[in-house]
């Protein structure tokens, strides 16, 4: 009987619980790669923006990385891999580009700025000092802040809060009062610092929801916007909780999902007809009735709980009956649910007896359907499980 025969305790063949987990070696690389392609898509969004703003400041040798024509596990791996590559080029020549052209636009405001400083390269901060040019000590020093402030608002992907930062660095190099401008202008610098960290806390709220790229839902959808508008460690902090949960739903879901499609076919396999798909009862609760030829005016069923998860088998008697047939009912189907369990294994499916109880322990329950009924209702669902096996085939 596999290897719950030596777990169960001589004749107690009345109700029982097995909790399950799904091993499936091919369905679980099968959830990775959706997964996987999800985070590409967003990726590939998002280097997409990064580029077209490229292009808005003139910058035109840039391309977008190529789809896979073929998404399969090593192609999704490597997009992946590339898309993670280029991202962080493309933010770099982004900032320098927008550096650049507020620069132009300062120098035009006023003759004594030098945007001769500012490049598309890298340039650190010794030797793009070492260049500038010499004039007394305080119009140096407001040119080395001016700088800092122009390179660290090319930083700045909000455009409303880049565009309200640069107008008033704008304003500044034409006040009349040079104590003035270096005040404001240091007023500017913090303003742009804090809108920086706002910026870097966003990012790092991108980061989480990238995990949930897959999926699509009203939460999934929230939890994105949220994340654009992120602000504080307390907001990232909130949103990871989130997604950890989001996801650990989802994998419930999937797994659920995929132990009824294995169910389907081990009952199928041990003679049992199912008589409909498996309902939700109450939340988190699916069940399905399956009968057997051997076990006439009684029914086996199968309860799968999302939350546990656990997996309930109990006989239900179709009609009238007595005690003393329910127990031997229970014990008839003893073997056969040991069998569901097992089989559940050639699917990958991980089984453990979690409960069981003696046959009459418990009142087994009664229900009144018809013949014709219950014929109908095989015949409608006959599709829907040849939709899971052609699932579980895959």
């Amino acid at each position: 009987m596999g290897r719950y025969a030596s777990e169960l305790r001589g004749n107690v063949s009345g109700p029982k619980g097995y909790g399950y987990t799904v091993v499936s070696a091919a369905e679980l690389r099968r959830r990775e790669d959706v997964a996987r392609e999800g985070r590409c898509e967003q990726l590939a969004a998002t280097l997409a923006g990064l580029l077209g703003e490229l292009r808005r400041h003139g910058v035109t040798d840039v391309r977008m990385e190529s789809v896979p024509a073929t998404r399969n596990h090593e192609c999704l791996i490597s997009w992946e891999a590339a898309l993670n590559k280029a991202l962080p080029a493309a933010r770099v020549r982004l900032e320098q580009a927008a550096a650049v052209a507020l620069m132009r636009v300062l120098n035009a405001a006023n003759e004594s700025v030098d945007v001769s400083r500012l490049s598309l390269g890298n340039r650190g901060d010794t030797a793009r000092r070492a260049t500038a040019k010499r004039g007394p000590a305080k119009h140096q020093q407001f040119q080395d802040e001016l700088e800092d402030v122009t390179r660290a608002l090319g930083r700045l992907r909000d455009r409303a809060t880049r565009d309200e930062l640069s107008t008033r660095v704008r304003d500044l190099l034409t006040a009349a009062d040079p104590a003035q401008a270096r005040g404001d202008l240091l007023t500017v610098k913090s303003e742009t610092v804090a809108a920086l960290r706002s910026q870097e806390f966003a990012d790092l709220a991108a980061q989480r929801v990238l995990d949930i790229g897959h999926l699509s839902s009203p939460a999934a959808d929230g939890l994105r916007a949220r994340a654009a508008v992120a602000a504080s460690q307390v907001d990232v902090t909130e949103i990871g909780t989130a997604v950890t949960a989001l996801l650990e739903a989802d994998r419930r879901e999937r797994d659920s999902e995929y132990v009824e499609a294995a169910l389907a076919e081990v009952l199928a396999e041990l003679g049992f007809s199912v008589d409909e798909e498996f309902q939700l009862t109450e939340p988190g609760r699916h069940v399905v009735l399956a009968d057997h030829v051997d076990h006439r005016g009684y029914s086996l069923r199968v309860q799968l709980n999302r939350a546990d998860p656990v997996l309930y088998t109990r006989v239900v008697a179709n009609g009238a009956s007595s005690p003393e047939a329910d127990a031997a009912a229970e014990d008839a189907t003893c073997v056969k649910v040991r069998a569901l369990a097992d089989g559940l294994q050639e699917y990958g499916v991980a089984t453990e007896l979690k409960s069981e109880r003696l046959p009459g322990e418990r009142p087994v329950e009664r229900r009144e359907t018809t013949t014709a009924t219950r014929r109908t209702a095989r015949r409608t669902t006959r599709k829907r499980q040849v939709q899971q096996q052609r699932r579980l085939a895959t």
